[in-house]
């Protein structure tokens, strides 16, 4: 009997065993390695959507430079991009003034439209040439891009700080401190002092060759300076007035200003903007051109009170912007010239501006993408523990 009832109990306990759902059956192991995969999984979904949030709002209005096209990140690069002819196989390249205008705007094209719109530029630089050729040497290049790109304050300051004798001149080698000192570059103070750079058509209008050196005044430096940023402004105006009619559309207008955004795609509102002014009849001339390109060589100033102005919440409307540019002592800019500044940049339909993505994108207009900053590498995290202590000290703010 007791046998029997072993028998039946052994049947029993094996009925239930099947009854019971394989789930119950699992080792602790094995349940337990189930649960860590699935904690894994919502905790990797719940980092993906915080990194994501986390570059949203935390990316610069900035390009990033990795977006910037590689021959624009260096002097050299961009040089060695443009450049188009060789005296001799196997030499050195040089450019040609047309070279020279498209490195500066840094036009992703390697040909103006036509040859005529640099023929100002053209006799400029052949009245500085020494041996007539009319190429430029990277020396000479580097150099020039130094000066069309130093903040012209510093460097008249720089200047005056230098002329320790106050004879309002310096000499070639006077001016290399000057040159440190307002683009903190070693290779280019290096590169002046060279005898071959002093043959090259600029250095040796300013400061003589090395028989016959000389000293040049601020006056006669800011000359040359003007006069080839101008040439440029006009140059780049002509590749939309290639008939040197001295005028072009608004919608030209706006598309010469949409062109300084590079390495990515145009806002939608600006886009759609350009779009609204085709055929409307409003026509920009080349002293509007020139006029505005010289009062954005002030975007400083006026960026800061433009910043005074929007701490307080106010929109920036136009009678504000021309009242901003008379406070920072800038030139003033005709009301057709702001009207369309306006039209270009305004994102609501509703009189104010996107006043700070014109200043930015003005700024790099006018410094032609030069100054481009050095890649800053950050990890993820340091990004979302940075954005999120800034966002707290604003929340306490």
């Amino acid at each position: 009997m007791v046998t029997a009832t072993t028998a039946g109990s052994s049947t029993s306990s094996l009925t239930l065993l099947q009854k019971t759902p394989t789930w119950r059956c699992l080792p602790c192991e094995a349940r337990r390695r189930g649960w860590v995969t699935f904690y894994g999984w919502c905790v990797g979904v719940l980092l993906c959507v915080v990194a994501g949030a986390g570059v949203a709002f935390c990316r610069p209005y900035d390009t990033p430079p990795y977006l910037i096209p590689y021959y624009l990140r260096d002097v050299r690069s961009r040089f060695q991009h443009y450049a188009s002819v060789r005296k001799r196989k196997g030499g050195p390249v040089y450019m040609t003034v047309e070279d020279f205008v498209l490195a500066l705007l840094a036009s992703p094209e390697k040909e103006l439209p036509a040859s005529t719109i640099v023929a100002d530029l053209q006799r400029l630089f052949g009245s500085m040439d020494a041996n007539g050729d009319g190429y430029i040497s990277f020396p000479e290049f580097r150099f020039l891009m130094s000066l069309l790109t130093s903040d012209p304050r510093e460097v008249a300051t720089l200047f005056r700080i230098a002329d320790v004798d106050g004879c309002g001149a310096l000499a070639l080698e006077d001016f290399a401190n000057v040159l440190r000192g307002a683009t903190k570059d070693e290779a280019v103070v290096r590169s002046l002092l060279k005898p071959s750079t002093r043959r090259n058509g600029v250095v040796r209008t300013l400061f003589g060759d090395a028989a016959h050196p000389r000293n040049c005044s601020f006056d006669e430096l800011a000359a040359v300076i003007h006069s080839i940023r101008t040439e440029v402004w006009k140059a780049e105006f002509r590749q939309y007035d290639i008939e040197q009619n001295n005028s072009i559309t608004a919608e030209e207008f706006a598309e010469l200003i949409a062109k300084q955004v590079l390495g990515s795609h145009l806002p939608y509102y600006l886009v759609s903007n350009i779009r609204k002014m085709r055929g409307t009849g409003d026509v920009v001339t080349l002293d509007m051109w020139l006029g505005l390109n010289e009062v954005m060589l002030h975007a400083d100033e006026l960026s800061t009170n433009v910043e005074m102005l929007s701490s307080s919440g106010m929109a920036i409307t136009k009678s504000d912007f021309r009242r901003l540019m008379r406070i920072a002592d800038m030139p003033a800019l005709p009301k057709e010239t702001v009207d369309l500044v306006f039209a270009v940049f305004d994102k609501n339909n509703d009189g104010t501006m996107e006043i700070d993505e014109f200043l930015f994108i003005m700024r790099k207009k006018v410094s032609y993408h030069y100054s481009v900053p050095p890649r800053d590498r950050k990890t993820l995290p340091r990004r979302l523990i940075e954005c999120a202590g800034a966002a707290l000290v604003d929340f306490q703010k």
